[in-house]
């Protein structure tokens, strides 16, 4: 969070992307969903709207499978995000499935590498 609040967003992506490795060897769910959504910050700081959104998308998902209090900050975060980029409801209930799918396919890889492209 420090890197983050810094500015420096390539630090921050390679610390939370470590601790996102160790929560989910764990079966830390809270830790991954928290990690998620701090690498959607990273990502929207970095003006990748979209794929921030995914990545605030898969935070809110687990905080709310898991039923932790934290699934309704994270939606009124993803809403607001949503609307900034203009997502109709229709658009953002397509997104929640599409980002389901990706994380079943690898716990969410995916969705960091096309934010964050190694290169």
């Amino acid at each position: 969070m420090i890197d983050l609040r810094k500015g420096d967003y390539e630090a921050a992506r390679e610390k939370f992307e470590k601790a996102m490795n160790i929560r989910q060897q764990i079966g830390d769910r809270v830790g991954e969903a928290s990690t998620f959504s701090q690498l959607g910050v990273t990502a929207w700081r970095m003006n990748k709207g979209k794929e921030a959104l995914r990545l605030i998308v898969v935070g809110y998902a687990i905080f709310a499978y898991i039923g932790h209090s934290d699934a309704k900050i994270g939606f009124k975060n993803l809403s607001a995000a949503a609307s900034q980029l203009g997502y109709s409801q229709e658009q953002f209930e397509a997104l929640q499935i599409e980002v389901a799918e990706a994380y079943g396919k690898d716990c969410g890889q995916g969705l960091i590498d096309a934010a964050f492209p190694k290169g």
